[in-house]
């Protein structure tokens, strides 16, 4: 069996298991092995939980931040959203597990058949400027020590206690489909 379908059939596994063994768990945090968390990762989980319950456009709250290389994350404040499911530490929705996922899991490569119009239904998902999450793990069934030193070991972790400015999450509603397509062009006019 290949790598890619045993990650699929693990991960469809745990998703399955943790709401089943905490039948009135409306979400789940899901952590790879190879992360290492921020301090704040929980209250930023906490912080943006809401903005499932309240905007159906989200499918999911991820702690990584593809980008995020040091000289590009600056503000931990600052949340985005966008079609691709950044995966590497996410929060995940019962309801959409239990009702869209799960009855049609796929056999491998889980995390690009989230990525698949078919099943995003034209939802995105949150994600920081500032990781609260990076990956440690040189080696594994996607990663080479090669690719890990181009780019992953360059993600910057939000440090809180290091950081000058402290991190003050937007309120849910601020990163509801409308809104935060006003503040973005706000942001693009003003030049940031």
């Amino acid at each position: 069996v290949e790598a890619a379908a045993r990650i699929a059939a693990h991960y469809g596994a745990v998703l399955a298991g943790t709401f089943e063994r905490h039948p009135n768990a409306r979400f789940a945090i899901i952590l790879e092995e190879d992360l290492v968390v921020a301090e704040d990762a929980l209250e930023y989980f906490a912080g943006m939980a809401p903005v499932m319950d309240l905007d159906p456009s989200v499918y999911c709250v991820s702690a990584y931040n593809d980008n995020g290389l040091a000289h590009l994350a600056h503000d931990p404040s600052m949340v985005y959203r966008t079609e691709w499911f950044v995966g590497l530490g996410w929060l995940a929705s019962r309801a959409l597990f239990e009702n869209e996922w799960k009855p049609e899991w796929p056999q491998t490569h889980w995390d690009h058949w989230l990525r698949q119009d078919a099943v995003r239904k034209g939802r995105e998902c949150l994600y920081p400027e500032v990781a609260r999450d990076v990956h440690i793990g040189e080696v594994g069934a996607n990663m080479d020590a090669l690719h890990f030193k181009r780019y992953d070991g360059r993600i910057k972790l939000h440090l809180p206690l290091e950081d000058v400015t402290p991190a003050h999450l937007p309120p849910p509603e601020a990163l509801e489909a409308g809104a935060y397509e006003a503040t973005l062009e706000k942001m693009v006019a003003s030049g940031r």
